[in-house]
C-alpha cells in the first residue's frame, strides 16, 4: 500500500468511525458507553452489525490490536486498530532467544564513568563522568522506527529485541526514581535525531544519550555486536553514584523487567 492509498484509507476509516459512532449513540442514547482504545497509526471501526469495509489492506498487517466499546445488552461497538507497514515495537514476541551471561560486563563494577560529553535528546550535552548522586544508565542496541523494517534476523539475536518496551518501562518507573533522587538516562549508538523520534513518540521524561562515535563504549569496553555494519551495544544497565558504577544488570531479559530490577535496587 502506497502512502497515498494509506491516507485515503485513513480518511475512509475516520468517516466510517463517525458513522458508526452516530449509529451507536442513536441506538444506545441515554446509556453510558465505556470506550477503550489502543494507540495506533491508522484506526478503522466496525460494529456488530457490519464488518470492516474494503478499506482494509490487502496484505495482513504486522501487528493488530483491538479494543471494545461496551454498550448495553448485546449492543456493542468495536474499535479495532490496524497498523500498516510497521511493527508493533511496544511489545515483544514470544519465544525470543534468551541471552546468556558471557562475562563481558564483569569488569564494570567499581569503574568510574569516563568524562565524555554526550548529546541528549533534551538538547543538551551530559558529561557522564561528572554525574552527582544516583543515576541509572540503561544501554540498549537500537529502537525500531514505525514504518522501517528491523534488520533481517533481528529477533533471532539474543537480547536484541525489546528496546521500546524497556524505554516504556523506565517511563513508568521514572516518577518513583525521580522522587528518590535518581537520574535516568537511556544510551545507544544511534544519532540524536534518530533517538529523538523515540523520545518524542514515547514522550520520555528523561534524555537519551547518543554514543554515535562509540567513545563511551570504547572507554568502558562495553559488550557489542554488529548488525548491517553497525556496532550496537548489548543491552545492559548501570547504577552509578557520583559517576562510579555500583551495580550492573547484564544480560537484561526480558527488557521490560529492567526498570523493576532498578526499582528493587533502591528499595
Amino acid at each position: 500500500m502506497t502512502l497515498k492509498e494509506g491516507l485515503e484509507c485513513q480518511q475512509r476509516a475516520r468517516f466510517r468511525l463517525r458513522q458508526e459512532q452516530r449509529f451507536v449513540t442513536h441506538r444506545d442514547r441515554g446509556e453510558r458507553l465505556a470506550i477503550a482504545m489502543t494507540p495506533c497509526w491508522l484506526p478503522y471501526a466496525y460494529s456488530k452489525d457490519c464488518q470492516a469495509g474494503d478499506h482494509q489492506p490487502q496484505q495482513p498487517a504486522v501487528e493488530q490490536d483491538a479494543a471494545v466499546v461496551v454498550g448495553a445488552g448485546d449492543r456493542r461497538f468495536h474499535v479495532a486498530t490496524q497498523c500498516l507497514d510497521m511493527s508493533n515495537y511496544n511489545n515483544t514476541p514470544d519465544n525470543l532467544p534468551v541471552p546468556q551471561d558471557d562475562g563481558a560486563a564483569q569488569h564494570l563494577l567499581g569503574k568510574s564513568l569516563p568524562s565524555i560529553p554526550l548529546m541528549g535528546t533534551h538538547g543538551a550535552q551530559v558529561d557522564v563522568g561528572h554525574l552527582k548522586g544516583w543515576a541509572v544508565i540503561y544501554c540498549y542496541p537500537m529502537t525500531g522506527v514505525p514504518g522501517v523494517p528491523l534488520p533481517p534476523g533481528w529477533d533471532q539475536i539474543p537480547g536484541a529485541r525489546g528496546c521500546t518496551p524497556q524505554s516504556n518501562a523506565y517511563k513508568e518507573a521514572h516518577p518513583a526514581l525521580k522522587a528518590s533522587g535518581v537520574q535516568v538516562f537511556g544510551l545507544s549508538t544511534q544519532s540524536t535525531p534518530y533517538q529523538q523520534e523515540l523520545a518524542e513518540r514515547l514522550q520520555l521524561p528523561f534524555p537519551v544519550l547518543s554514543d554515535a562515535q562509540l567513545q563511551f563504549q570504547k572507554a568502558l569496553q562495553l559488550p557489542t555486536f554488529v548488525v548491517d555494519g553497525k556496532t550496537l551495544i548489548k543491552r545492559l544497565t548501570m547504577v552509578v553514584y557520583d559517576s562510579v558504577i555500583q551495580q550492573v544488570h547484564y544480560p537484561v531479559f526480558p527488557s521490560d523487567a529492567d526498570a523493576a530490577w532498578v526499582l528493587s535496587f533502591f528499595e
